[in-house]
C-alpha cells in the first residue's frame, strides 16, 4: 500500500474467487471530479476464517 498512498490516477485491483462464491461487498456508482466511477458502498462484517 506504501507504493500507492501518493499516487493519482485510477487504481486496479484484481480479487481471484470461485464462480459463484460471494465477496462480502456491494459495489455502486458515483461521480468523482465529474467521472463515473465505481465505489465499495458496503462491507460484510467477517471473521478472517470467513474470508
Amino acid at each position: 500500500m506504501d507504493t500507492v498512498t501518493n499516487v493519482s490516477g485510477p487504481l486496479l485491483v484484481e480479487i481471484a474467487k470461485s464462480p459463484g462464491s460471494a465477496l462480502g461487498i456491494t459495489l455502486t456508482t458515483a461521480t468523482h471530479r465529474n467521472k463515473q466511477v465505481i465505489v465499495i458502498d458496503k462491507i460484510k462484517a467477517a471473521s478472517v476464517v470467513d474470508r
